[in-house]
Formats: C-alpha cells, sequence, structure tokens
C-alpha cells in the first residue's frame, strides 16, 4: 500500500476551512473544501504515539470516519482501505 492515501470525502455544508477530519484513531485537522461539498485529504501512514513509542502503522480495514465543523459533527460511515494491487 503506497502511503500517504489520498481520499475524498463528499457531503454537504463543510466550512471554506477548518475542517477536522475522525479517520479511525488519526484526527486530521484544519482541513479545506473548496464549494463546501468537497474535503482532500491525505491519510498518514500512521498514528501518532506520545513519548518515545514509535508511531502505530494503520493497517488495512474499517475505520469510521466522521467530519466535525464549527456547526458540528457529522454521522459516522465506514471507509474501507484495502491493501493495493
Amino acid at each position: 500500500m503506497a502511503y500517504p492515501v489520498h481520499a475524498i470525502i463528499r457531503g454537504t455544508r463543510f466550512m471554506a476551512t477548518g475542517n477536522t477530519v475522525q479517520f479511525g484513531p488519526v484526527q486530521i485537522s484544519d482541513l479545506p473544501s473548496a464549494g463546501g461539498n468537497t474535503i482532500e485529504l491525505a491519510i498518514p501512514k500512521g498514528v501518532p504515539s506520545r513519548g518515545e513509542v514509535p508511531p502505530r502503522i494503520l493497517p488495512p480495514g474499517d475505520y469510521r470516519v466522521s467530519v466535525t465543523t464549527s456547526a458540528g459533527t457529522s454521522n459516522a460511515v465506514t471507509f474501507t482501505m484495502t491493501r493495493g494491487p
């Protein structure tokens, strides 16, 4: 699998700036949305850790994804990340 994984979230009423995507255990903050209908993001390879523990790799699998704006948080949907060819 090639990282970062590029994804597009489609929806409505995203803010021009300041959107936050929760992708499983990873929070990706301050994402823009041109037009308020899509958010493009790069899903990182690993989950940041605290202290001296190395980052944990995000393996293929199902991840809950939601978007938070100044108006609130969306319903979560499931994103399935698979291994590439």
